[in-house]
């Protein structure tokens, strides 16, 4: 999890896509956007334990809510009838919540396959179900469904911190 130090500001770009992960305007939704230099596809990194296990929250520096698992799925017309998880943008209200917690597995030493927390078998990867040009839904799917050096593989920018980028984690 080096890729990820607490409080650095980071970019999540999908490999396959050339698109970032974003926050969108509403302050729930998460999609997928190719403009680099947008403050919606900056995430402010949080390390926590839990149980002698690190791990790591996103924190958008767009809206402050965290990347999160949706109790929402999306009917993939990839593999028919098969049912993912959606992404969101979430509040972090208590120490024992798990939606937000993500664990990242180091395929190089800039690009990782994220996974979620509460269910260690799935990743979060690009669905193509979406229609528009360059929205794509965010899935939390079974490491199964996902094609590996697909959908699934992220690489992680770094962002500069600057006099006007400072963050402090919430108490």
């Amino acid at each position: 999890m080096e890729c990820f130090p607490d409080q650095a500001l980071v970019r999540l770009r999908s490999l396959v896509h050339d698109t970032y992960l974003h926050a969108e305007n509403d302050g729930v939704g998460v999609s997928m956007n190719p403009h680099r230099a947008y403050l919606h596809t900056a995430w402010w990194v949080h390390r926590v334990r839990r149980d002698d296990r690190d791990y790591i929250l996103l924190h958008s520096a767009a809206y402050g809510r965290y990347l999160a698992l949706s109790r929402e799925t999306e009917t993939s017309r990839i593999y028919t009838g098969h049912h993912a998880n959606l992404t969101v943008q979430s509040d972090y209200e208590a120490t024992e919540q798990d939606d937000v917690l993500w664990e990242a597995d180091t395929v190089t030493n800039v690009i990782v396959v994220m996974l979620h927390a509460s269910h260690r078998d799935r990743l979060l990867s690009v669905s193509p179900s979406n229609t528009s040009a360059f929205r794509y839904a965010l899935v939390v799917d079974s490491a199964y469904r996902v094609s590996c050096g697909s959908a699934a593989f992220w690489e992680v920018e770094t962002i500069p911190e600057t006099r006007t980028a400072r963050h402090s984690p919430p108490n």
